[in-house]
């Protein structure tokens, strides 16, 4: 077989994602302290598609608000710039994520929500145990963490039996053997996307190292939360594909993280009961 590049794979994926130049508008928008929710509103209004999306997140139980938001000014009053942020960029890529990956034995619709609850778990780690990390970031970078699946989907359509075999018999991760078969894999892919849409380093980088964070140089920290709150989802949800075993976090991540066993554990169940209500 001939062997495999992921350099060529990216040049020859015709629906490689861009990023929506709307949502780039928002991003420099809300990074701009002079801008107005007004101004929010007049963009975000451009697409009226995207703002049904926008507030249909906006009020759903990931972000808890007490009362019915019914307009985007209303949810940049209400929920600030960087939480709006946030919500456009998942609005985006909602149809993107929802999408049937046979590569990884993912059915559709499954993606899109195993990268909502870690979205939403990172979040909400970032803002009770990590102070020095934006829960914003942290968000988004969970939010995209898996998204170099849809690169290589086709690919992995003929070796996903091969990797599921190797993780078997070399009683490895199923990230590894991916890995040791293809000779990259999908979170180094993922990196290659979120790259190419200019986003921040080192969001860039904690999604190419949300499995082995320990290699994370800008934001180790940032890495860990992505591979804390992965491995938490995929244990804590039941719909789990039985043949994506539960990556299991471990003591070099829960210490990078400032965090000890007791505490650990403590937020697993503080997680699981998030995503009961979701």
């Amino acid at each position: 077989m001939k062997a495999l590049d992921l350099d060529s794979i990216i040049k020859t994926v015709n629906d490689l994602p861009s990023l929506p130049h709307l949502v780039v508008k928002i991003m420099q928008l809300t990074d701009n302290p002079h801008v107005t929710a007004r101004d929010i509103n007049e963009v975000l209004s451009q697409d009226q598609g995207l703002v049904a999306k926008v507030l249909r997140m906006a009020n759903s139980a990931y972000y808890g608000f007490s009362r019915h938001i019914s307009t985007v000014t209303d949810a940049v009053i209400c929920l600030g710039f960087k939480t709006v942020r946030s919500i456009v960029m998942a609005a985006s890529v909602n149809d993107l994520l929802n999408r049937e990956l046979k590569g990884y034995g993912l059915n559709k619709g499954y993606l899109w929500k195993h990268s909502q609850d870690t979205a939403a778990a990172a979040r909400l780690i970032a803002m009770q145990n990590c102070p020095d990390v934006d829960c914003e970031v942290a968000y988004t970078a969970a939010l995209l963490h898996d998204i170099g699946k849809i690169i290589l989907d086709a690919p992995m359509r003929d070796l996903y039996a091969e990797v599921l075999s190797t993780a078997s018999q070399n009683n490895i991760s199923f990230y590894d053997a991916e890995t040791k078969v293809l000779g990259f894999n999908h979170a180094l892919a993922g990196s290659r996307v979120v790259e190419r849409w200019n986003l921040p380093a080192e969001l860039v980088e904690s999604i190419a190292f949300h499995h082995t964070p320990e290699q994370a140089v800008l934001n180790p920290k940032l890495a860990a939360l992505l591979c804390f709150s992965n491995a938490l989802t995929i244990s804590l949800v039941n719909d789990t594909p039985t043949d994506l075993p539960s990556p299991p976090y471990s003591l070099s991540v829960i210490k990078l993280l400032d965090l000890d066993e007791l505490a650990a554990h403590q937020i697993a169940f503080e997680i699981k009961d998030l995503l009961t209500k979701v």
